[in-house]
């Protein structure tokens, strides 16, 4: 079933993708509000739903400063 009424066009319905990204934006920014600035970039995978697959995607779209 969908998770959202038919009355929403298509359109306007979050896409899967999208979805998880802003998932994911959103554990990164919580984990630092607790645990601080990450050390090196393979601390990203350290949050829920980040782990080896993710990161080699996004690895070299990471800086640590």
């Amino acid at each position: 079933g969908s998770l959202f009424p038919s009355g929403i066009p298509q359109k306007d319905r979050p896409q899967p993708d999208r979805l998880q990204h802003s998932i994911q934006i959103n554990a990164i920014i919580e984990y630092r509000e607790q645990q601080g600035s990450f050390e090196t970039p393979e601390d990203i995978m350290n949050i829920s739903g980040i782990k080896e697959g993710v990161f080699s995607k996004i690895k070299d779209q990471i800086a640590v400063r």
